[in-house]
């Protein structure tokens, strides 16, 4: 059995060229408000950011766990947080070459564990887990 753990952002933040700098929850709250470009956009900098951590990684029918790290002890829906990133960490795979599609086909159970607090470092580790 393989495991392989990635850390992604569950936020992103993007320059403003005439104001201070936006941060981005990754979250299904502020993804339903997004256009497409910013949409976009923000998959395309989720990709450029863990790019490294899949470098050279092939991966057969894993099983995918989210273990989220939130900022603060504030009640949030976890599922908001890890679809939109499931979303953009499938299709970051798929671009990267890590697997070859992110139908059922390709992918095992994806399971949301329950989520813990992380005041320096909020983000999602993703375990993939190969049989």
């Amino acid at each position: 059995m393989r495991k392989t753990t990635i850390s992604v952002p569950i936020y992103i933040t993007l320059p403003r060229k005439t104001m201070e700098d936006k941060k981005y929850g990754l979250n299904m709250n502020s993804y339903r408000n997004w256009n497409f470009h910013l949409s976009n956009t923000l998959k395309k900098e989720f990709k450029r950011i863990i790019a490294p951590q899949l470098k050279n990684k092939r991966f057969d029918y894993p099983t995918i766990e989210y273990c989220l790290y939130y900022p603060d002890k504030r009640s949030r829906d976890k599922m908001n947080f890890a679809s939109i990133i499931s979303k953009f960490f499938l299709d970051a795979l798929v671009e990267c070459g890590c697997i070859l599609d992110d139908n059922d086909y390709f992918i095992g159970r994806e399971i949301a564990e329950i989520p813990q607090i992380d005041k320096e470092n909020p983000r999602c580790d993703i375990i993939l887990t190969e049989l």
